[in-house]
């Protein structure tokens, strides 16, 4: 890591030379350094498949104006993130176990697809637009937000259960998990809504949300994606 305690006067100015050295490496301009060495940029960081040799972020950024990108990375931790990250937070594609240490603040899309996430603590309680945690191992929606007001992408995971469901402004998916029931899930989707259709077999009446766009439901054989007519009641396929 560039960031380091200074116990001298030539050790900070080699330590903010470094930095900035490390920056400009990346091509990353419009920055500032602050006293505790974190780095505030104005403006977007494009990591992008830049870090796969040393998989870890190499220095502690602090606010982000616009979006940070830093997928395909091999991270397997996310230290060194911005605190605050005014566009888009985009992490997919690495080795990611847990989304601790990032961002407070996301006020635009929150993506983490595509790691090994077996929880979500650590993320922000309101994301700014959509939220996509697809591709991962999680069992559970504790610790996860708490509105998002885009898209909420939790398919391909292992959930079970749909408790601390967040409340979603649009389209929903939660197909390729392990759920038998509806339950937990708002009771209204201003959206569309994709699941696996055999939880219509499964889930007890009276769970299945009033959906504004299309109700799209994957066959078990993951042959067709079935457009269901709605408003539509549980068990109402199998009768």
């Amino acid at each position: 890591m560039v960031i380091c305690r200074v116990s001298s006067y030539v050790e900070l100015i080699e330590t903010f030379q470094n930095i900035e050295k490390c920056l400009k490496s990346f091509g990353i301009e419009n920055y500032t350094i602050n006293n505790d060495f974190s780095v505030d940029i104005d403006g977007d960081v494009n990591l992008r498949g830049e870090l796969t040799g040393i998989g870890v972020i190499p220095v502690n950024f602090g606010k982000v104006t616009g979006t940070f990108i830093c997928g395909f990375n091999n991270l397997k931790s996310l230290k060194g993130c911005p605190y605050y990250v005014g566009g888009s937070f985009l992490v997919g594609y690495n080795e990611l176990e847990s989304l601790e240490h990032g961002p407070q603040v996301v006020m635009g899309n929150y993506s983490c697809h595509d790691n090994l996430l077996t929880s979500l603590v650590g993320v922000p309680k309101i994301i700014g637009g959509d939220f996509d945690c697809s591709h991962n191992r999680l069992t559970s929606l504790e610790g996860g937000p708490e509105i998002v007001n885009g898209e909420f992408a939790v398919h391909t995971n292992k959930l079970q259960t749909l408790k601390n469901f967040p409340k979603v402004l649009k389209n929903v998916y939660i197909g390729h998990n392990q759920l038998t029931s509806f339950e937990h899930i708002q009771k209204v989707i201003d959206g569309n809504f994709y699941f696996d259709a055999d939880l219509l077999l499964t889930s007890p009446d009276g769970y299945f949300p009033k959906v504004s766009g299309q109700v799209y439901g994957r066959t078990s054989n993951d042959e067709h994606m079935i457009i269901f007519p709605h408003p539509l009641n549980c068990k109402s396929i199998g009768t």
